[in-house]
């Protein structure tokens, strides 16, 4: 991409994500994909097609949003799972005592 396309292509994300637009649906190109990356380091960039047209370009859902999971959510998460886990375990271990009776 020559520098003027990339100048332009830079408005344009710029635009895109103005007067509180933090996630849209884009197009690009593998080049512009690279630099959007660079221009919004911690975005998510996801695809959301898996269709690749002739200009080489794919569908991304782009989100300048970040997740709001600290060590809390995740060691509340955790707990979470390992007290449905313990729940299944205990369960299981009374179907089994009521067989052998």
């Amino acid at each position: 991409m020559a520098k003027r396309d990339f100048l332009v292509f830079d408005q344009f994300l710029t635009k895109s994500f103005s007067e509180g637009v933090y996630e849209r649906e884009l197009r690009l190109s593998p080049e512009e994909l690279t630099f959007a990356k660079g221009k919004f380091p911690t975005a998510t960039f996801r695809k959301t097609a898996n269709r690749k047209y002739k200009d080489q370009r794919e569908w991304y859902h782009v989100s300048l949003i970040q997740p709001s999971i600290g060590t809390k959510d995740i060691e509340t998460r955790r707990i979470k799972e390992e007290n449905i886990r313990l729940k299944k375990e205990i369960e299981r271990i009374k179907k089994r005592h009521k067989i052998e009776q």
